[in-house]
């Protein structure tokens, strides 16, 4: 076994007791079927919201609250790997079924904030979107059903590339982050993904490989193995096996 060869592996919220925020922070607690039925019914994007939300500064102070209790239990042990858990994906169902999360204010308030980092001024987004907003605060973004048949798929798109980085960058890394800063050596990452690229789900490999330190996918492992290279800050990337060992 790993463990008689040296090995040490955390999964984190797991062996560390803390399994009541995998739920939340790896999958929502809603399924896509769930929250696409309230927004179908209603045409409300305030259904179209993630819960948690990632941008939400309560679930960001428990979630750091939990890793300190974390740590404080697994520094004295040694662990090389910290796993975030097991087939992690912004939305419930790894990304295939197309759900445009996450509409909440305090998700909308940092995509508006990223905006100001792709576009030079409110004017030259309102030509990209085919727009007229008047203040920054005003803008927000269109599910896809309501960009088809526009000129213009920016409103939905961009929405779709910030939910990427809301994932990798300010969700994954920053928490990842957290970690390293007490435990400098330490190897984060997540297993039980799928590799290939889509629109919903988080899977922006770019993305992911600068925010972590290993990744297990289930599939296409070639894709990561060969981005990866691009990517100093990644570690290594391997496959789910054992499933049919004695």
């Amino acid at each position: 076994t790993y463990s008689q060869l040296g090995y040490q592996i955390a999964q984190m919220f797991l062996d560390a007791g803390l399994s009541p925020m995998m739920q939340g922070l790896c999958r929502p607690t809603l399924t896509n079927n769930q929250i696409a039925f309230r927004y179908q019914q209603t045409g409300d994007t305030k259904y179209l919201w993630r819960d948690p939300c990632y941008s939400s500064a309560e679930f960001r102070d428990m979630l750091t609250k939990r890793i300190e209790d974390m740590l404080a239990k697994t520094l004295p042990l040694g662990f090389l790997i910290y796993h975030w858990g097991d087939e992690c994906s912004y939305t419930f169902e790894g990304g295939t079924t197309p759900l445009d999360i996450c509409f909440h204010p305090d998700s909308l308030r940092e995509f508006r904030v990223w905006l100001k980092t792709q576009y030079p001024s409110l004017d030259a987004l309102n030509a990209e979107w085919l727009t007229d907003f008047k203040d920054w605060d005003a803008v927000t973004p269109l599910p896809f059903d309501k960009v088809k048949g526009r000129k213009s798929f920016a409103p939905w798109a961009d929405h779709r590339l910030f939910s990427d980085y809301q994932y990798c960058v300010l969700t994954w890394k920053r928490f990842g982050d957290e970690i390293r800063k007490r435990d400098p050596g330490a190897i984060v990452g997540e297993g039980g993904i799928t590799a290939h690229p889509l629109a919903y789900g988080g899977f922006n490999w770019p993305l992911k490989l600068s925010s972590y330190q290993h990744a297990i996918p289930y599939g296409y492992a070639e894709v990561v193995a060969q981005l990866a290279r691009n990517y100093p800050g990644f570690r290594f990337s391997t496959r789910w096996t054992g499933y049919n060992s004695p």
